[in-house]
């Protein structure tokens, strides 16, 4: 039996185009970071073994310049499909996302609380749905698939790839959270009439391990470079140990994170600040997200977090000094 493999990504980082922290327009193009990342998604790919031989999109200016890279074979095709586009936020563009409400559990943005002319959720579920249906009707079996969109949207496809017949689900809360991916992620399901789905998340190599560790060891050359979370084998964060204060009470490190893993420390506490970029703590299961020139994040003793991002360089300072005997993973 022929095997269909149809990979759902989102897209690459966009501009900051209404300001910085801000819920971007529909128009933003990919920003500088974004291209990079489409670049390292194709030689991911290609390092797979995988070339599209259809790849359906939105029609949002980011989406479009994600997708342009991606391999194609000889006779592959790039489509637009409107049914896959982001609904319209209304009056949430342009405001800031910390000011965004939060789900009842405080671990996804609520884009749907208020009414501010927004997309209501269902008529988006709908239109993915069928836009999706119309999708599945043109591929042939053995094909590779990609489906590149917008993170809620790519959400809606693995809900309705997992469950075709099911009904329309009602609010967020309804998809599953680990669906959910960061910018120029792929999820990879493979589908076959007489098989169950197989997935899997292309996602970990995303972090250019050697590059970062060679931008840590210039800006800190006498610091001990270190990678310190894998995910499948491939390293998602990489550290400057830069070492314990003349006092002997805490320790400092540059920390550059793609993705870390959950786990606390049963004495030790971290005190995050960011340097550069945006990262998303999750936090005894709240998630909050930082930016440069936010307060620091202090992380107590026994706080499960784990936290990730667009390689984004952190500031942690450990009391009493970092000890890997104090790490758990949850």
């Amino acid at each position: 039996m022929l095997e269909t493999k149809i990979a759902t990504i989102r897209h690459a980082s966009p501009e900051d185009d209404m300001g910085p922290g801000k819920v971007y327009s529909p128009q933003a193009p990919l920003s500088e970071l974004g291209h990079q990342q489409a670049d390292r998604l194709r030689g991911i790919l290609q390092e797979e073994g995988i070339a599209f031989d259809e790849i359906y999109m939105s029609p949002l200016p980011r989406v479009c310049e994600t997708a342009k890279p991606l391999p194609l074979t000889k006779d592959g095709h790039i489509h637009v499909v409107e049914g896959f586009a982001e609904p319209d936020l209304g009056g949430h563009i342009g405001r800031a996302f910390s000011d965004i409400p939060r789900s009842v559990d405080g671990t996804l943005l609520d884009f749907y609380t208020e009414d501010v002319g927004q997309t209501p959720f269902l008529q988006t579920a709908k239109q993915v749905k069928d836009a999706l249906d119309e999708v599945i009707s043109r591929i042939k079996p053995g094909q590779n698939i990609g489906i590149v969109t917008h993170g809620i949207i790519g959400k809606f496809i693995m809900h309705f790839l997992r469950n075709p017949h099911a009904e329309l689900p009602l609010c967020e809360s309804d998809l599953r959270t680990r669906d959910q991916l960061g910018n120029a992620e792929a999820n990879l399901i493979t589908l076959s009439i007489d098989k169950p789905t197989n997935e899997r998340r292309l996602n970990a190599k995303h972090m250019d391990v050697i590059k970062v560790k060679e931008y840590l060891h210039m800006s800190y050359p006498q610091a001990n470079i270190i990678e310190t979370t894998q995910i499948d084998g491939v390293a998602t964060e990489a550290v400057a140990e830069l070492g314990e204060s003349d006092d002997g009470q805490e320790s400092r490190a540059i920390a550059v994170i793609r993705r870390s893993l959950p786990h606390h420390h049963d004495k030790t506490t971290e005190i995050y600040t960011i340097l550069d970029g945006t990262l998303h703590v999750v936090l005894d299961g709240k998630e909050i997200i930082l930016h440069k020139g936010d307060k620091p994040l202090k992380i107590e003793p026994r706080q499960v977090h784990f936290a990730y991002g667009e390689d984004v360089w952190v500031d942690v300072v450990s009391q009493p000094p970092y000890s890997p005997d104090d790490v758990f993973e949850d």
